[in-house]
């Protein structure tokens, strides 16, 4: 890329930082590699503003898969409560997070947690990973390592 062109993209783009950049790269590539184009990601956030004001709540707090709750493991320190999977905005390793943390496990309960260098998509893979290999070892359609009878891979 011509510095002049960079220049002109810095001008334009000057109030995200780079944890925002490289998010927004994560995010064009996660939808192409599921065939979703820009047009329907406008759709979709037009459909979270309209899910917002019909029931006063986000959509995205609304369990993306039928078992999301469940995927997550219990606090190792009290038991008693799932963790929650939070995303560190502004994650780029540096003064204020100098092992790069990305994610972290909270539980609300106690308020035990543990940090990761994992992003979000990441840890959240993993966890529909296990999830799936779990509920399959418990109904016996587990095929082989990684894969349930349910999913295709």
């Amino acid at each position: 890329m011509k510095e002049e062109r960079a220049s002109e993209i810095k001008k334009n783009l000057s109030y995200y930082d780079y944890g925002h950049l490289k998010d927004a790269i994560t995010l064009i590539n996660r939808a192409e590699k599921h065939n979703i184009d820009l047009d329907e990601l406008r759709e979709y956030i037009k459909f979270i503003e309209s899910y917002m004001k019909e029931h006063g709540r986000s959509f995205l707090h609304v369990p993306m898969y039928p078992h999301s709750e469940e995927m997550m493991p219990d606090c190792p320190e009290c038991g008693h409560h799932p963790y929650e999977l939070i995303r560190i905005p502004g994650c780029q390793k540096g003064p204020g997070n100098i092992h790069g943390y990305k994610t972290v496990f909270f539980c609300d309960g106690c308020g035990h947690h543990e940090y990761s260098t994992k992003n979000f998509g990441e840890q959240y893979d993993l966890l529909a990973k296990n999830y799936d290999k779990k509920m399959g070892e418990r109904d016996g359609t587990r095929i082989e390592s990684g894969t349930t009878g349910n999913n295709k891979e």
